[in-house]
């Protein structure tokens, strides 16, 4: 059942790849003016069912939908419809053939494969002109594409930081596979795990080195505030951290 699930993945990412072709066909004909782009696409919640296998990627505009057969569909999500950090929501979403609802409810979900625990368990409804279904699933808010990578330290409370201003420059880098952070205070690096939903964000698990701090640092006011970060922004290439609705940290995209 294992390898099953491995060549699903492989099928899947293959699919996903291949999109762009698939998704100017869908998006000719579709009602709505939003014109999918693979490069922009940037899923924040993933969804996945077993018996049969299906595979859901969902951003701010669209949903796509993928089976390990090479069926793919591309759907604009409706206004107002957008995931949010609720018990249980109903996202809709449409192309010119067919209507998905997705039913999101927040509770521990397993999808009897891995040892993965998803944290929202997914009802699936398509229905339209070649696909009638309804499936079950898992879903979990992902790591997005554009929080991916290293990012910079270049504001402290109302404090600019300059670059270079230390003999270490302050920086946090998200992982993309998983829920992990890396970085460096100023001084010592530091590594831990990030949670996400939504525009919600919180660290935990935090481990910083013990290195002796000779030189001009922040590091005792960096953790001080990365530690009380509840929720972000990102403005292009500035992501914004912080603690409710008070703006404790900012960073600058570097790769």
């Amino acid at each position: 059942m294992n390898k099953l699930w491995v060549l699903f993945l492989s099928i899947a990412a293959f699919s996903y790849t291949s999109c762009k072709t698939n998704a100017h066909r869908v998006d000719k004909e579709n009602v709505n003016t939003k014109q999918f782009n693979e490069a922009s696409f940037n899923p924040y919640f993933s969804a996945l069912g077993t018996e049969p296998f299906w595979n859901v990627q969902m951003d701010d505009m669209f949903i796509v939908y993928t089976t390990p057969e090479n069926k793919m569909e591309i759907f604009v999500i409706n206004e107002n419809s957008r995931l949010v950090n609720k018990e249980n929501q109903t996202i809709s979403a449409t192309n010119a053939n067919h209507k998905i609802d997705l039913v999101v409810t927040k509770g521990a979900c397993s999808d009897g494969m891995s040892d993965q625990i998803f944290t929202h368990q997914i009802n699936l409804q398509i229905q339209g002109k070649w696909i009638n279904t309804q499936q079950k699933g898992c879903g979990k808010f992902v790591v997005a594409k554009s929080l991916v990578g290293k990012w910079e330290l270049s504001a402290l409370n109302d404090d600019e930081i300059a670059a270079n201003k230390y003999l270490k420059t302050p920086y946090i880098e998200f992982n993309e596979n998983n829920f992990s952070v890396v970085g460096n205070t100023s001084c010592n690096g530091f590594s831990g795990l990030v949670t996400l939903n939504e525009n919600e964000m919180n660290f935990s698990k935090v481990a910083v080195t013990k290195m002796m701090c000779v030189h001009d640092n922040i590091e005792s006011s960096f953790l001080k505030e990365f530690n009380t970060i509840t929720n972000y922004k990102l403005n292009g290439g500035v992501l914004e951290l912080y603690a409710n609705t008070l703006l404790k940290m900012k960073f600058n995209k570097v790769k």
